[in-house]
């Protein structure tokens, strides 16, 4: 990471990566949720990894008026009214399907590769039925063998 005109700046997805202590895939994840891309000025890395993680203004209030000890109870009873909101704003966006749960997601996603892998499976023998017959046991072996380290793929995606 370099410092430029007293602005710290992550040059590439790999350095962003390293500062947020995540793989390069929450990485490539974020930018597709509008992060931009290299070079990142990380104080804006920083805002908007903020917005988007419901980490801002109200968040810093709360903490702000909880440690300096001379905060009145109308400013606390403000930040808890602000913190109740953010939270409805959270379950009507996951009411709407634009958050999902993530042991949801997981299982969907689960599902998903399972159907793959019985479809991907049962192909090489759905095709091998329109060739000759001398070409069709070759084929089928080679198309269930491609079809295995396929599969050995796909799972490694479950695990991550």
């Amino acid at each position: 990471m370099a410092k430029r005109a007293a602005r710290w700046t992550a040059r590439t997805d790999e350095e962003l990566a390293e500062f947020y202590d995540v793989s390069p895939r929450v990485i490539e994840a974020w930018k597709s949720q509008g992060l931009g891309s290299a070079p990142y000025d990380l104080q804006v890395v920083r805002r908007w990894h903020q917005a988007m993680t419901g980490r801002g203004a109200a968040a810093k209030t709360a903490s702000a008026a909880m440690s300096s000890g001379s905060a009145d109870k109308e400013e606390l009873e403000r930040v808890k009214l602000e913190l109740g909101n953010e939270k409805l704003r959270i379950a009507i966006r996951k009411e709407l399907g634009e958050l999902v749960d993530r042991e949801a997601a997981k299982a969907a996603i689960t599902a998903m590769l399972h159907r793959i892998r019985g479809r991907l499976e049962a192909a090489p023998h759905e095709l091998a039925a329109g060739l000759p017959a001398n070409l069709r046991a070759d084929y089928t072996a080679d198309a269930v063998q491609r079809i295995r380290l396929i599969c050995r793929e796909l799972e490694g995606f479950q695990h991550e």
